[in-house]
């Protein structure tokens, strides 16, 4: 396949304007007409070199064209980031071409400070360019040399092995191809010596491809053009989950990574007379293995504090030693992951780390795609036992049930495979039971029972021990506010949230005066426990993200999520409703489900709401349904409900 490339004229400093694909221009120009983009990329090219050892070289050349003054601000400063023990990242030129004139802009000088962290403070660094008055109709190009690779491993014993990766003589990438702004052309390009091929896939979009011999090196190419802005969305999902990208690795499989990441880390797991001694005190009088592992992991989960500090070599895939964690009582998802499998193995299990990518998925390409690190038991039959002890804290559950559908491979000395967690469709369960009765008055008294499951009673017990008593109480209020501002809480049980042996419920008394609108005979009221999932707390989650209709790109809303709500209001003595009445709403499509029955006879309302999404990922096309269930639940808690007393009739 001949791919036609935009060729310009380097001549940095000349008065002379470069050479541009006038047809580049013009579509910049319609792509910025089309979309209402105050920029356009004109070119983003990108050549990488990777050298025998797995150290890359890449040169990136791009042209962005300025139709807003918004846009032009932004640009009038560039930043490149980098990692001083993982790679180097430097403007090698910059220009500004005007209608008469083109701009060198000297990319000697720049500004070299730490990158902005929250909670990971491992040395990432940022230069900052000072592009200068870019004004509207400007284009700004510049180009760009970084080399080693993305992720801190380690660094190399000596000078001349700085940016090489651990796995030495491994390369992969993951390209993506969309941005914020549209992108008239986006070329991507990889040289690697002919008896180091990469292996490679294209994902969400078609991407041209071309291969070529150079010599005794391989020229891959990708090219795409005309790409749309991504939309910032609510919800949305990880970029790479939805754009156009390739994915390419020299990995052979996914067992040659993790026997890698297992012989890698091996050394770390040592344990100390501290350690066995702490093992033994959790695991005391406790009599089978999951108690034992769910103990353990809960005091590393609540005994490590999660702050990502430099300690030393190897803040990417290396772990710190278990005795080092175990002393400052600090680091991330790895040293988690590593203080648990050292107290696991104190405790006589075989266990080891295993990689995993929170939020997005995991292609089968053997490419580094992961952000987080877990724990992996073998059990007695071969198979695995997996924990999370980074995000269950104050949870009854080895694995978060906000998690489902996770991809990892397991650190083993056999070299694991990618595998994928359940959905844990059935495990995210609420059931909500609501009794009141009204008073003559028009004040609504009554029980707020709230049964959680999986995530739903995770977070509940982490809401309840983060709180002292008096939050405790707005935390009630908050989840009955859909009943209006007067709600007045006057008890509250539920077990101690800290004891983790127990199953957490709650039960809520309450009172909210003025709740329903009098007459000398008549009373007017709507539905409280549709007003609770409608406008209150949203726990049902048809009406948590029903707020828009219409998206362009896929939602991730994290956990499925089923509850189950019933609701019973008595009337006053002597009070009938005007008209018995059956209110039916019933949506059963795909991922979505939402089945609501109002019912008034006599003297009593009853309410019976069955809400689920079945999915953590969500299409627009689910997105509107589940948008269109949220208006129906909606118009279904507005209806007003009249009841009489007999002498009215």
């Amino acid at each position: 396949m001949q791919l036609t490339f935009l060729i310009l004229l380097m001549t940095v400093g000349s008065a002379e304007p470069p050479c541009f694909e006038e047809a580049l221009v013009g579509r910049a120009d319609s792509l910025a007409a089309a979309t209402d983009a105050g920029a356009v990329v004109l070119f983003d090219s990108t050549v990488v070199r990777v050298e025998e050892n797995g150290r890359s070289h890449y040169d990136r050349h791009v042209l962005v064209k300025l139709y807003d003054e918004g846009a032009a601000k932004a640009m009038r400063v560039l930043r490149l980031d980098y990692d001083p023990r993982a790679n180097d990242n430097q403007m090698t030129s910059l220009r500004i071409h005007r209608a008469d004139s083109v701009v060198s802009v000297p990319v000697a000088q720049y500004v070299d400070v730490e990158a902005p962290a929250h909670s990971i403070y491992w040395g990432g660094r940022m230069r900052l360019y000072l592009v200068g008055d870019v004004r509207v109709g400007d284009m700004v190009e510049f180009t760009s040399y970084r080399v080693g690779f993305q992720i801190a491993y380690l660094d190399g014993p000596g000078l001349g092995e700085r940016f090489v990766p651990p796995q030495k003589g491994s390369f992969y990438d993951v390209v993506l191809f969309g941005e914020e702004r549209p992108v008239v052309r986006k070329v991507y390009t990889a040289y690697l010596p002919r008896h180091k091929p990469i292996q490679f896939r294209e994902y969400n979009g078609e991407i041209e491809s071309a291969l070529r011999f150079k010599g005794d090196m391989i020229e891959y190419i990708w090219r795409m053009e005309d790409i749309a802005p991504v939309a910032h969305e609510p919800y949305s999902a990880d970029d790479s989950d939805f754009l156009p990208k390739v994915v390419l690795s020299t990995l052979e499989d996914w067992p040659a990574r993790a026997r890698w990441f297992n012989e890698t880390n091996e050394p770390v797991f040592a344990l100390t007379e501290e350690i066995r001694e702490k093992t033994n005190e959790i695991t005391k009088g406790l009599d089978n293995d999951k108690e034992k592992f769910l103990a353990l992991q809960q005091w590393v989960a609540t005994h490590i504090r999660y702050s990502g500090l430099s300690m030393g070599e190897g803040e990417g895939y290396t772990i710190h030693p278990a005795d080092m964690i175990f002393t400052e009582r600090s680091g991330v998802c790895k040293d988690f992951a590593g203080m648990l499998i050292a107290m696991l193995r104190a405790a006589g299990y075989e266990v080891y780390p295993a990689l995993t990518m929170a939020g997005a998925r995991v292609e089968d390409v053997p490419a580094d795609q992961f952000n987080h690190c877990v724990v992996a038991v073998r059990q007695d039959d071969g198979s695995f036992f997996t924990l999370d002890p980074t995000w269950c804290a104050y949870s009854r559950y080895p694995w978060s049930r906000s998690e489902g559908h996770q991809h990892y491979v397991i650190g083993s000395p056999e070299g694991g495979v990618l595998m994928q967690q359940p959905l844990f469709v059935d495990d995210n369960r609420m059931q909500i039971e609501l009794k009141t009765r009204l008073s003559k008055d028009g004040e609504l008294s009554g029980t707020f029972r709230m049964e959680p499951f999986g995530a739903y009673e995770t977070r509940l017990r982490r809401r309840l021990i983060y709180r002292t008593g008096p939050e405790r109480k707005a935390l009630f209020a908050y989840y009955l506010k859909g009943l209006g501002s007067s709600v007045v809480v006057e008890k509250a049980e539920y077990p101690d949230p800290e004891d983790m042996s127990k199953k957490l419920s709650l039960a809520v008394t309450f009172r909210v005066p003025g709740y329903a609108l009098m007459s000398e005979e008549k009373m007017a009221f709507v539905s409280p426990m549709l007003s609770i999932l409608a406008y209150g707390a949203r726990f049902a989650s048809i009406a948590i993200f029903g707020s828009r209709a219409e998206r362009e790109n896929p939602a991730l809303i994290w956990r499925t999520r089923w509850e189950e709500c019933s609701g019973e209001v008595r009337l006053p003595k002597g009070f009938r409703f005007l008209h018995a009445d059956t209110s039916v709403v019933d949506i059963d499509e795909g991922k979505v489900l939402l089945s609501a029955r109002m019912e008034a006879r006599e003297s009593k309302l009853h309410t019976q709401v069955e809400a689920r999404l079945k999915d953590r990922s969500l299409e627009p096309e689910a997105f509107k349904i589940m948008h269109d269930a949220s208006t129906k639940l909606e118009d279904l808690a507005e209806e007003v409900l009249i009841c009489q007393t007999g002498r009215g009739r």
